[in-house]
């Protein structure tokens, strides 16, 4: 899978990209040193808001499932694009199995709260669900906040 055809710079908001990685057995010290210095690396960039590490089940072969966050597309193009990037890749490579697996996806905010952390990569819900479960769960909280402000007895409480 490619990040030319999934990324575009037109769009502005938040974006998320991801990325799988199966190591060789063997090798999992030496990635775990890598994902360190790519993720600082990937800080200096302007932009960045943020990478988490899903690590393989101990004592089980798996991929390793890294998501990074930036403010804009044009901000994670420009460190997907950069040398320095380029370079731990080159790094990563002696350590890696298989191709990797990549994926964007523009997010309002919204999606991480409904986004199971046992399966990282379910989607979440549509968005209308989640709006109608927003709203479900805030106008409530909303109107109580208001009503006890507009109390009867003239206080802001209910006969405190």
């Amino acid at each position: 899978m490619s990040w030319e055809a999934e990324l575009s710079t037109d769009a502005e908001g938040p974006i998320t990209a991801t990325v799988a990685r199966r190591i060789k057995p063997g090798h999992e010290a030496a990635f775990e040193e890598f994902l360190v210095g790519i993720g600082g690396a990937a800080k200096a960039f302007p932009g960045y808001l943020g990478s988490v590490v899903f690590r393989p089940a101990s004592g089980q072969s798996g991929a390793y499932q890294i998501v990074y966050r930036f403010d804009s597309p044009a901000h994670l193009r420009s460190w997907l694009d950069s040398d320095e990037h380029a370079a731990w890749m080159e790094r990563a490579a002696p350590h890696v199995a298989g191709p990797m697996r990549t994926g964007t996806k523009f997010l309002t905010g919204l999606e991480s709260w409904f986004t199971l952390p046992t399966q990282p990569g379910a989607p979440p819900p549509p968005p209308y669900k989640m709006a109608a479960l927003t709203w479900v769960t805030i106008f409530p909280l909303i109107t109580l906040v208001i009503a006890r402000r507009r109390a009867p007895d003239g206080r802001g409480g209910w006969g405190r």
